[in-house]
């Protein structure tokens, strides 16, 4: 009697696509045939892009991976995901149900263990030993959520183990602030796992969802004794995406890029390790950055951008210029005037071949308001005239005050799309000057929020507090429903 492995290869794969994940595993054990028919597709959708924690069970099972044959050279983006166990329990508040107690104390003892395996840097040397023998790998991704874009059974991409250890203690896996390990501690364990297998070229992704969380300045800094190891990492890459929070304050070297005429650099006597790990990073053709605003002053972005506009010609400052020749720029959570965005972006006229604002605001001056003088607009029309520009995407763009309002802390949104409505929009192809100069054309604003609040003489009210009190707002946070440039799949 004809079975289904007697079926011709292609039949079989179209049959596997609608199975469940557990009827798939059985068909690839009803035969040899059968499981080399469906090897290909079932290695690319769950072997190519796969995510794991930072525990020992897991770590083990992506080592296993890399060892196997056939196996290793599928893995080609590697996720590390920020789960963690949470030691404030509700568990722990009910001893009443069954189980409960052993629950608990399963969950102290792997709460324990995580906590060992990344302080011993053990998790270290389990990662760099996966990375030796992963030969197809070319990104490694940290993320604090699961994807949902998992087709079969419907269900999300979760960390591999996590299921076990959710049946284990009764509780799913945290990956909320606190719970696990933050994505400033495991960064420099991937810069060092990396160095540790010698393994160059790797892009590098940090995608964050939990509001005001980031990478902070300690994430990169890089120190003397590894320096020889770690260096040609950094130097190699050629895709960054992050997701930063600058909340250290002084060290953030200062220069106003969009100020050619400025050439106090002496002043430039204090670095930051975000700073130093960019100019290292020569090889740099494509970077994300996406601004996390906690309580914090969003100037220190800014300082940020103003460092990396800096032009080449000038003297170098202390933590070194920004030397990569980017071709894709992201910008997302940025609040910054005209001048700094056109200078960012200018210093890459040469190279740069897509651009993207993301949930990003734009200042203005009461000079500005009253003569009705829309930045961005004036913006689209300098990026129109980029040489090899090819791909545009621009998002919820927002204009902000620099002065008092009645009431405006967030500032009216851009309308855009051809009929100037609509919070986004995309281009690709080669007519981007055109499609700039028609958004400018299209382009809307509604002027009435930004109005000047005007003292009894009418003229403008110096209200100092109110301003603070604006850009000190939460409103500006890269995160929750404003996935500012994330990448799902």
């Amino acid at each position: 009697m004809p079975s289904i492995s007697d079926l011709p290869a292609e039949i079989i794969i179209k049959i596997s696509r609608s199975l469940t994940t557990q009827d798939l595993g059985n068909l690839r054990l009803a035969s040899k045939r059968t499981e080399a028919a469906t090897f290909l597709p079932f290695a690319r959708e769950f072997f190519f892009k796969k995510q794991f924690m930072l525990t020992e069970p897991s770590l083990q099972t992506l080592i296993d991976i890399a060892e196997h044959p056939q196996l290793g050279p599928q893995l080609s983006h590697l996720v590390l995901g920020l789960d963690g166990f949470a030691e404030n329990n509700p568990l722990s508040w009910n001893f009443n149900v069954e189980g409960t107690q052993d629950q608990v104390a399963e969950l102290t003892t792997r709460h324990s263990a995580q906590i060992c395996l990344l302080q011993s840097g053990e998790a270290r040397e389990m990662l760099a030993h996966a990375l030796q023998r992963l030969p197809g790998l070319q990104t490694i991704g940290i993320r604090d959520f699961c994807s949902n874009t998992r087709n079969r059974d419907r269900g999300a991409w979760r960390s591999y183990g996590s299921v076990a250890a959710q049946n284990a203690t009764g509780l799913p896996m945290d990956m909320r602030a606190h719970a696990g390990p933050t994505a400033t501690a495991v960064f420099p364990i991937v810069i060092r796992a990396l160095a540790s297998a010698q393994r160059t070229g790797v892009d590098l992704e940090v995608i964050l969802r939990t509001t005001g969380e980031g990478l902070t300045d300690n994430a990169f800094a890089l120190s003397s004794f590894t320096r020889h190891q770690t260096l040609p990492v950094v130097k190699s890459l050629r895709k960054l995406h992050l997701d930063v929070r600058l909340i250290t304050p002084h060290t953030m070297s200062f220069h106003d890029g969009a100020d050619s005429q400025d050439n106090h650099l002496d002043s430039w006597l204090l670095k930051s390790h975000l700073q130093s790990f960019l100019s290292q990073a020569s090889s740099l053709e494509w970077l994300r950055l996406n601004m996390k605003h906690g309580w914090e002053n969003p100037e220190k972005p800014r300082l940020l951008l103003s460092w990396i506009a800096l032009p080449l010609s000038k003297p170098v400052p202390v933590p070194g210029h920004f030397v990569a020749a980017l071709k894709r720029l992201d910008l997302g959570d940025v609040w910054a005037s005209r001048a700094l965005y056109w200078a960012v972006i200018n210093k890459f006229k040469d190279t740069l071949e897509a651009l993207s604002l993301w949930n990003t605001k734009i200042t203005i001056s009461a000079a500005q308001y009253e003569d009705r003088l829309d930045q961005w607009t004036q913006l689209f029309k300098q990026l129109a005239g980029l040489p090899h520009l090819k791909e545009v995407t621009l998002g919820r763009l927002r204009v902000f005050p620099d002065y008092p309002t009645l009431d405006c802390r967030r500032g009216p949104q851009l309308g855009l799309g051809a009929g100037g409505d609509g919070p986004e929009t995309h281009y690709r192809g080669k007519g981007a000057a055109d499609f700039l100069q028609q958004l400018a054309n299209h382009a809307q604003l509604d002027w009435d929020p930004l109005k000047p609040r005007a003292t009894h003489a009418g003229t403008m009210e110096d209200d100092e507090d109110d301003n603070d009190s604006d850009e000190g707002s939460s409103e500006f946070n890269a995160s929750g429903d404003d996935d500012a440039m994330d990448e799902d799949a």
